[in-house]
């Protein structure tokens, strides 16, 4: 079992996702945030037991990247799925430098989202 915390703005699409996750046997979404701060604590709280976190690349008050900073203070062991509309090429590299495992854009299938959560998560 993967567990995977959701961090998200918009609350339609995280629901929807973690609605879409929770009929996959191999995954668990263990928490859901709706920006950096609440991610933060959620991660830093259930850093145990979280294996993916999947990210929008920018949230209403920070980036993915100060979010993988947070994580890798934490000496974590969790793999960062950036799941964005952002069609920024440089933007979606930059992401990668500071430690996204993959950055995948919100108009590819909920097919190729589970199959990266369980890649990530080692399923």
């Amino acid at each position: 079992m993967r567990c995977a915390l959701l961090l998200e703005e918009h609350n339609a699409f995280r629901q929807a996702l973690a609605f879409l996750l929770s009929h996959e046997p191999d995954i668990e979404t263990v928490a859901e945030a709706s920006s950096i701060e609440e991610g933060r604590a959620t991660a830093l709280r259930e850093l145990d037991d979280i294996d993916v976190v999947v990210t929008e690349l920018m949230l209403v008050d920070g980036s993915a990247a100060e979010f993988l900073r947070v994580l890798d203070e934490a000496d974590g062991d969790v793999s960062v799925l950036v799941l964005t509309s952002l069609k920024d090429r440089h933007a979606h590299d930059r992401a990668l430098k500071v430690g996204a495992a993959q950055v995948l854009t919100k108009d590819v299938s909920v097919e190729d989202i589970v199959a990266s959560i369980k890649e990530l998560g080692g399923v």
